[in-house]
């Protein structure tokens, strides 16, 4: 009796111990509703009071941002955005979104290329892997003057699809269209540089 009772004890126990994380998630999904709530009253306080606060600033450029791209990029596009590692740039809609420079597990490498021909080579890797666009939002268009190899490059072997003053940059990329037969798309740094004008 004991040996036939124990079965159905683990199954009812099993079902009891089931309910009670249901309850339990059911629980917790609703403080997480109930602290969005608050958040979203808190930030709207927040910018009745401090309009101009680094943080809602910095909210107005990322909606612009994804605004603008949503008018820019086609939805379902795989899209690299250069970043810090910024999560709020890579929320940009229906684009399957990566970070660039990004590492192996396609988070953010958590430093920018050493040079140039780094950057040529990594973003021709992810182009290869997919990527089909690159944005350069205002806050990293300090990338184009100081990895000025790079900057040559996309104007060689990019389509520029769009540029807004004060939001940002969007370039089409073409994995392995553009390669002179037997060869790569990466020029050596030294080669780029030498064809850029100094600024004066």
């Amino acid at each position: 009796v004991g040996l036939a009772a124990a079965p159905e004890l683990a199954v009812f126990e099993g079902e009891v111990r089931t309910r009670e994380l249901e309850r339990a998630l059911r629980d917790r999904g609703r403080e997480v509703a109930d602290l969005l709530r608050e958040n979203v009253t808190l930030r709207t306080e927040l910018g009745e009071h401090c309009p101009g606060s680094d943080f809602l600033q910095y909210e107005r450029v990322c909606r612009g941002l994804r605004e603008w791209v949503s008018r820019t990029v086609p939805a379902g596009a795989s899209m690299l955005v250069v970043s810090k590692g910024d999560g709020a740039l890579l929320r940009m809609g229906d684009r399957v979104t990566g970070h660039f420079p990004q590492g192996p597990d396609g988070v953010y490498a958590g430093h920018h290329p050493a040079d140039s021909e780094r950057a040529i080579r990594h973003l021709e890797e992810l182009c290869d892997g997919g990527a089909r666009y690159l944005l350069v939002p205002e806050t990293m268009l300090w990338w184009l003057d100081h990895y000025q190899g790079f900057a040559l490059h996309l104007s060689r072997h990019a389509r520029l699809v769009a540029q807004n003053p004060g939001v940002g940059i969007v370039y089409e990329l073409y994995p392995g269209t553009l390669r002179p037969s037997g060869t790569s798309r990466l020029f050596s740094d030294q080669r780029l540089e030498s064809q850029i004008q100094p600024c004066t």
